[in-house]
């Protein structure tokens, strides 16, 4: 089910919930169909990320912390590695 999330468009919204889709024919096929379905988002917004854009969202939102200051039981910070323990 599509719920509105402001800032977030309905395409971007759709693409996202298409990406954790269950049924993985239901899901882009591979990072090549996801990276066009991305640029098509971003064609067809009326608003632009611009420089201006990302400062007010950073000051908004605040910089995810390091991986280096999260606690083990923390969630993974996005671009860092988990490996499991042997």
């Amino acid at each position: 089910r599509l719920q509105r999330v402001d800032g977030v468009s309905p395409e971007l919204a759709r693409l996202v919930l298409d990406c954790l889709a269950k049924d993985p024919s239901e899901r882009p096929a591979d990072a090549t169909e996801l990276a066009a379905r991305l640029d098509a988002v971003a064609a067809a917004s009326s608003e632009r990320w611009s420089a201006a854009a990302a400062e007010e969202w950073w000051a908004r939102c605040g910089p995810v912390p390091s991986a280096a200051q999260q606690s083990p039981s923390d969630p993974v910070t996005p671009g860092t590695t988990v490996t499991a323990a042997r």
